[in-house]
């Protein structure tokens, strides 16, 4: 994801504006007034449970990315879809924005770095839908690791996991994620794994992409060059419409909008 540093004053008014004058900007002000680290619970007006969020990380953008800008609202003519990938799901936000607006379909929450996933099964926890897994979406089963594990919390990148590692992540395929839940297509495939779309999108995701009805997908060619060429390449023959939805793009298979 870019990071995006609206001043307090814009920002009061966007929340305003989604959940009302005293509401809004009160949750504002609850998640960046305190000075230091910590946990922050966030409870939104049409959701049961809180969402737990680490003040002064990214985690904060991440919610408003989801829940503010709504990036995820998407224009979908069916409405129920039965089986969601949240590839680099971070805390969760995602995932529940999904769990709440599709009650019906099984979500399964891929987040590689420990910190996160700590959080996302917190959060997790209130949604029956949701199944936090511990991996990477990658091209094949195998193991990763962590390239750069002093970045933001939004920004981790996996890759090939050296011979010595000591924190070896599994790494799992969609084909494989589809076998584990039981489905034969994943409605949305959601994706913001911070370039890995090079080896996933590969020559080798020719196994699933054509049971795949949506993909949701933030591209992210300043950190690899080549994201949007791979995604490219791999639906050149798949018939999806594409635009933009805020940081991401979106493709949704014709006849399934």
């Amino acid at each position: 994801m870019l990071s995006r540093f609206i001043d307090f004053p814009k920002r009061c008014v966007r929340y305003a504006h989604r959940f009302g004058p005293i509401t809004g900007p009160s949750m504002l002000f609850k998640m960046v007034a305190r000075q230091g680290q910590g946990l922050v619970s966030v409870k939104l007006p049409d959701l049961e449970d809180a969402i737990v969020l680490r003040r002064h990380t990214t985690d904060i953008a991440a919610f408003e990315q989801v829940f503010i800008s709504r990036e995820y609202d998407l224009p979908l003519h069916s409405p129920d879809p039965k089986f969601i990938i949240d590839g680099g799901a971070n805390v969760g936000c995602a995932s529940i924005f999904f769990a709440q607006r599709y009650p019906n379909a099984s979500i399964y929450a891929i987040e590689p770095e420990n910190s996160n996933y700590e959080v996302l099964t917190r959060n997790a926890k209130h949604y029956k839908n949701i199944t936090p897994i511990e991996a990477a979406v990658w091209n094949e089963d195998t193991f990763v690791e962590i390239a750069n594990p002093l970045d933001e919390k939004w920004s981790f990148r996996v890759q090939n996991s050296s011979r010595n590692s000591s924190t070896p992540i599994r790494a799992v395929t969609v084909s494989s994620l589809m076998a584990e839940a039981g489905f034969d297509r994943v409605d949305i495939l959601k994706l913001d794994i911070e370039g890995a779309e090079i080896e996933l999108l590969d020559a080798k995701c020719k196994e699933w992409i054509d049971r795949v009805d949506v993909i949701v997908i933030e591209l992210h060619d300043w950190i690899r060059p080549g994201c949007t060429a791979s995604l490219l390449k791999a639906t050149e023959e798949c018939h999806y419409v594409q635009f933009r939805k805020g940081e991401n793009t979106v493709l949704i298979r014709a006849g399934r909008r």
